[in-house]
């Protein structure tokens, strides 16, 4: 059996239940499906980021006032956040120092424009911009890390630009390392050639007291015009597998509701 018609096979039976098992197993230390679809809060499930990522800790549900600016709107998956500003800020959840591996995924639609903004972060302007965020410049992802800019930090950009106007499946992993190697930014499950922009951390503390914030940071880089859907971060660096699983259960979503013998065909762009 050759590797196509293998996966034909098993396109042709498979089930949500079955894609679903493409997801890391554990549960994330942060979960923001935004579930709603409309009114002027959402809900996340937070967890502690000490929690061992193998257990099954009890989890809060917080509700988050959204800004007024914030709408709703069609996502990949269902509905999504349409981002004007400032979203909403959680003050407990995001809460991981430099030596904690993990990783944050979400899905964005970034508009036709090359200005810089963040999308989710917990970071300190005030103190030197401390913390880490998820953040696009130029249509291109980033992540920082940060004790105290730019003397004591990390920055990483990925070399190729988000498409415009369209949902891409967004993650961010960090091994923990302190090292610039250590972070992998990913594109609908594929790793994307880095670009290194600041090497200069020196491993001293990134935690920080401010909330975390969806669609900003503590003050300014705000973003405007831009579709945030389904955030999660997760306690540990997800493998590539796994990585490349979350954007592959989003693909196939729709195609398992086709009858069975329609599948192949309807997944041809997901194989190739």
């Amino acid at each position: 059996m050759t590797a196509r018609s293998a996966f034909d096979a098993w396109i042709t039976a498979a089930t949500a239940e079955v894609l679903s098992e493409t997801r890391p197993a554990e549960v994330p230390l942060v979960a923001l499906p935004f579930a709603e679809g409309d009114g002027t809060s959402t809900r996340a499930a937070v967890r502690g980021a000490g929690s061992d990522p193998a257990a099954t800790p009890p989890v809060m549900e917080i509700d988050g006032p959204l800004t007024a600016t914030t709408t709703w709107q069609s996502g990949p998956t269902g509905p999504a956040l349409a981002l004007d500003g400032r979203a909403a800020e959680l003050p407990t959840a995001g809460d991981i120092e430099h030596d904690q591996p993990f990783s944050v995924s979400c899905w964005v639609k970034v508009p036709a424009i090359d200005t810089a903004y963040t999308v989710v972060s917990r970071m300190d302007v005030a103190a030197d911009y401390r913390g880490w965020d998820l953040h696009v410049q130029g249509r291109r992802v980033a992540m920082h890390l940060i004790h105290a800019w730019p003397g004591d930090a990390l920055k990483v950009v990925a070399t190729d630009q988000l498409k415009p106007d369209t949902w891409t499946l967004v993650t961010a992993t960090y091994d923990g390392s302190g090292k610039a190697e250590g972070i992998t930014i990913s594109y609908d499950g594929r790793p994307q050639k880095p670009n290194v922009e600041t090497r200069s951390f020196q491993k001293h503390t990134i935690r920080t007291g401010v909330p975390f914030v969806i669609g900003g940071r503590s003050s300014g880089s705000t973003a405007h015009a831009v579709g945030l859907a389904d955030v999660a971060i997760w306690g540990r660096a997800l493998t590539t597998t796994e990585v490349e699983g979350l954007a592959l259960a989003r693909s196939l979503a729709d195609v398992v509701k086709l009858p069975s013998g329609e599948r192949p065909k309807a997944a041809e762009g997901v194989y190739g």
